[in-house]
């Protein structure tokens, strides 16, 4: 963020406050906006397929886990684990 107000800062003063100046100020921005917009759009689908694969993999262990139990009630057997 912070780079982005200094080239702005740059971009002003170099501009000046003509018209064509803040015009290519405006442009600049917006500019920079949709390639922000788009670099967040793209994050945002790489975390909802990250979420999506955790998900599943939790419910694999959830089903392992049920079957494991089962199989123990079944065969009248368990298993613990030392603290």
């Amino acid at each position: 963020m912070n780079t982005m107000a200094t080239e702005l800062r740059k971009t002003s003063i170099s501009a000046g406050d003509d018209e064509a100046g803040i015009k290519r100020l405006t442009e600049k921005v917006k500019q920079r906006v949709i390639e922000r917009t788009n670099e967040l759009r793209v994050a945002n689908e790489e975390l909802r397929k990250e979420i999506t694969e955790r998900k599943q993999a939790e419910e694999k262990v959830k089903q392992s886990e049920s079957q494991l139990a089962e199989a123990q009630h079944l065969a009248h057997v368990g298993s613990w684990d030392w603290d």
